[in-house]
């Protein structure tokens, strides 16, 4: 439960005093404000989580967090090379519930089964992965054999020992599944990766061990000599190997310790299933190097969040993974789908420096409404209904409070202007609750 400040206890004490005897009454108004609790708030809670649920700090909901963490320190494509602007797919690797090791069938969406056993066998522990291309996704999944490639995963281990002995069997493993047609390469800059490449194909997968963290890579160049693949292998390594080497590995007891949610932005967004259990793309706060890891397209993005000064990001139900597995899909094509939202509803808040650059990113974002859609009484807020899927319908809708934006979205109008209403509802209360 979160603990009040005394001068929070006294704000409390003051509105139970304006209320009447006996009376508590949440969502009073502060000068100029709205009332909010009148407004059309549906089924949804419009009080911060941790007012009613208590954060259980267990070893799965710690390694969470420490997802999460590690995708802040995981490389896009654009940091890698520009022209890899597109994202192609993220996935988490989690253990089950009560387990200190990952889920094999998390692992088996980034590494053969052979590897993923391998990995499991040396007790990873939890990773993240992200894909990237110079090509936007074809949603379908289908392959793109002329498309530049990347797919960056990065798990850690208990120990240095257990990771660098993961690296070696893990890259044994797969060599061993074409083991006459595979060939060992040495990246001449980092000769202490294992890596292969099989002569004839554009493709090239290679794994690093760094302190407790093994990274994996696999990369395609199409048309491209040895040479080529090797030199983005290089580029991937030396972007991401720099921000493994600022982030302090993990251990079960420091996982246990992680507040998950420093920025006080979880206590922030919408959360319809009244959860407090943090989720890779589910329920989760990111730095913009995180987020941008859910973009399709990260460039555009990036532009976005700086040019209006976002730094914080709050997801809410909001992504699912759309890796499938690595042994189906074979190599780097494993992410090749793009960046799925939740269909069938969910919320991202935004947080900006302050209200006039908060002002700017909610003028760009939606930026076509319908001001028919617009929930009613609910100010700075806006709707459209989204160009349609082919399957089913969805809305949008956009709502402003000092230095917050937040984009909700469901498949009914009036479910998203509800969701609308309680989010603007929720940041308001969440300035005294």
């Amino acid at each position: 439960m979160k603990k009040f400040p005394f001068r929070v206890f006294l704000l409390i004490a003051t509105l139970v005093t304006a209320a009447g005897c006996g009376e508590v009454r949440s969502g009073l108004p502060a000068a100029g404000e709205i009332d909010v609790r009148h407004l059309d708030v549906g089924p949804y809670s419009t009080e911060p989580i941790d007012t009613y649920k208590e954060y259980s700090h267990s070893v799965a909901n710690g390694f969470e967090s420490g997802i999460i963490r590690l995708t802040n320190h995981t490389a896009t494509g654009l940091d890698i090379d520009p022209k890899l602007k597109f994202g192609t797919g993220t996935q988490s690797i989690a253990p089950l519930s009560m387990d200190t090791t990952a889920n094999v069938s998390d692992v088996e969406k980034i590494l053969s089964k052979a590897g993923a056993a391998a990995a499991v066998r040396n007790k990873v522990m939890f990773g993240f992965a992200s894909g990237s291309s110079d090509h936007e996704p074809d949603r379908s999944g289908t392959s793109m054999p002329a498309a530049t490639l990347v797919t960056l995963g990065v798990m850690q281990f208990p120990t240095e020992a257990d990771a660098a002995r993961a690296a070696g069997e893990i890259e044994q493993a797969d060599f061993d599944v074409a083991r006459d047609a595979n060939r060992s390469v040495q990246l001449k800059n980092f000769p202490e990766a294992h890596s292969h490449w099989q002569p004839g194909t554009p493709t090239l997968g290679s794994l690093i061990s760094r302190s407790r963290y093994v990274v994996s890579l696999f990369v395609q160049v199409p048309d491209g000599g040895l040479p080529d693949i090797e030199a983005l292998a290089e580029k991937a390594y030396a972007k991401q190997l720099p921000m493994l080497d600022a982030l302090p590995p993990l251990s079960a007891s420091d996982a246990v310790k992680l507040d998950p949610d420093t920025d006080g932005m979880l206590r922030r967004i919408i959360n319809p299933n009244k959860l407090y259990t943090p989720a890779s793309g589910s329920l989760a706060t990111y730095e913009e190097q995180g987020f941008l890891h859910f973009q399709n397209d990260r460039a555009a993005a990036k532009s976005l969040f700086e040019a209006t000064r976002l730094d914080r990001f709050t997801v809410s139900d909001a992504y699912i993974p759309s890796a499938v597995d690595y042994s189906a899909a074979g190599n780097a094509q494993a992410f090749g789908k793009g960046i799925f939202k939740n269909a069938t509803g969910g919320a991202i808040l935004y947080r900006s420096s302050g209200a006039a650059s908060a002002a700017d990113a909610y003028s760009r974002l939606l930026e076509a409404p319908d001001a028919h859609m617009s929930p009613k009484n609910v100010p700075d807020s806006k709707c459209a209904q989204l160009p349609d899927s082919g399957n089913y319908r969805q809305f949008s809708c956009a709502v402003r409070y000092h230095s917050f934006v937040a984009v909700v979205w469901g498949r009914q109008l009036d479910d998203a202007q509800q969701r609308a209403a309680a989010q603007y509802a929720l940041l308001a209360n969440s300035e005294w609750m």
